[in-house]
């Protein structure tokens, strides 16, 4: 997990650049990027890094985080701030550390920030569903952007996560719609766990709470016009990777769903043993996988699809590109904050005209 010789990173008049990192603390892994960013706000990766915790299996079966699930944040947390002090990172201003779900809905979960932070001096920032969208959406839209088919198209952005399903619309540039479901590969591992059932009805269990989850979604989706499925996610991505072997990541790929469906059928069958000996996955990676597939076959499905694209922009790309902001709301975020107003207005009768020219 070391560097390899890590160079200082020295700012002169000619290249003015600052290193960066983000760390992500997730469901199963607590992830890290460290990048630097130009004086025009280019961002490039210098090193990515991951370590397995139990996070989330702690939260959804418990309640809480244990004890010993915490120090073993603090061990891979002290690891991470080691590398970034030979990175010379050890400002905040260069740090951001956010966790998702798995922290946020933790019983102890302010336990679990002071602990991390006296050990570490490593503040986290547990990010709402809210914020989780904002950053999403500031990865992806370089993509969407990028092509006048999906830029014209109602491109749905999804990525189902180990706790929670988050899910962006977006139309011309605009966020139409966004929202967070408690519907997460790993949530549903543990679901299915508590009823002990034989394998076909626990993929019929499964197949179901997908489905109930995908109706409410399908509820908000326009059926006119036309459609894209941008999916993220390490999942769909290993998907990808089995089915197209000429993808090249730099592109979103694209997949039939037939191919997509025949393969997450061929993974349903297999345990999770079954799965780490023949893709040699982790055994976080092969408990997530099918779930996730599952959800992603449903959802397209549901939405008369015949193909899916995938992306492998995630939450760290969005938290660089956020600092190469820095902070700042672009144009085109300020309009849709805008819009959502007017939106929000209009559901309770406000006087539009009037609300517009106090903007």
């Amino acid at each position: 997990m070391q560097a390899k010789n890590p160079q200082p990173i020295i700012a002169t008049d000619e290249t003015l650049v600052r290193p960066v990192a983000v760390i992500d603390v997730g469901t199963t892994l607590i992830r890290m990027a460290i990048a630097e960013i130009d004086q025009d706000g280019n961002v490039r990766i210098l090193e990515r890094l991951s370590q397995v915790v139990n996070l989330g299996k702690d939260t959804f079966t418990r309640g809480s985080i244990r004890k010993s699930t915490i120090e073993d944040c603090v061990r891979v947390l002290k690891s991470y701030r080691q590398l970034l002090r030979e990175y010379q990172i050890e400002d905040p201003e260069q740090i951001r550390v956010v966790a998702t779900s798995a922290v946020r809905e933790a019983q102890n979960k302010f336990a679990f920030l002071d602990r991390i932070y006296i050990a570490t001096g490593i503040e986290v920032e547990p990010i709402d569903e809210a914020e989780v969208n904002r950053i999403t959406y500031l990865g992806i839209e370089p993509f969407l952007k990028s092509s006048t088919e999906l830029y014209e198209a109602k491109s749905i952005v999804v990525e189902v996560g180990g706790g929670s399903t988050e899910l962006l619309m977006v139309h011309q540039g605009d966020v139409v719609y966004s929202h967070v479901y408690r519907l997460g590969s790993l949530r549903l591992r543990e679901t299915l766990e508590t009823y002990r059932a034989p394998q076909l009805q626990a993929r019929n269990i499964m197949a179901n709470q997908i489905q109930r989850t995908v109706d409410q979604i399908c509820q908000h989706v326009p059926e006119s016009g036309p459609m894209e499925l941008v999916a993220l996610g390490g999942d769909i991505r290993f998907a990808a990777s089995e089915i197209l072997p000429d993808w090249s990541p730099t592109q979103l790929g694209k997949m039939s769903i037939d191919d997509l469906e025949e393969f997450t059928e061929s993974v349903l069958v297999l345990s999770e043993d079954d799965l780490v000996q023949k893709y040699r996955l982790s055994f976080t990676d092969a408990e997530s996988l099918a779930p996730a597939l599952l959800a992603y076959v449903t959802l397209a499905k549901s939405l008369g699809l015949q193909h899916i694209l995938v992306s492998t922009v995630n939450l760290r790309d969005g938290l660089l590109q956020d600092m190469a902001d820095q902070g700042a709301w672009t144009e085109d975020f300020s309009n849709q904050i805008v819009r959502s107003a007017v939106d929000l207005g209009k559901k309770f009768q406000v006087d539009e005209p009037h609300a517009l020219h106090v903007a």
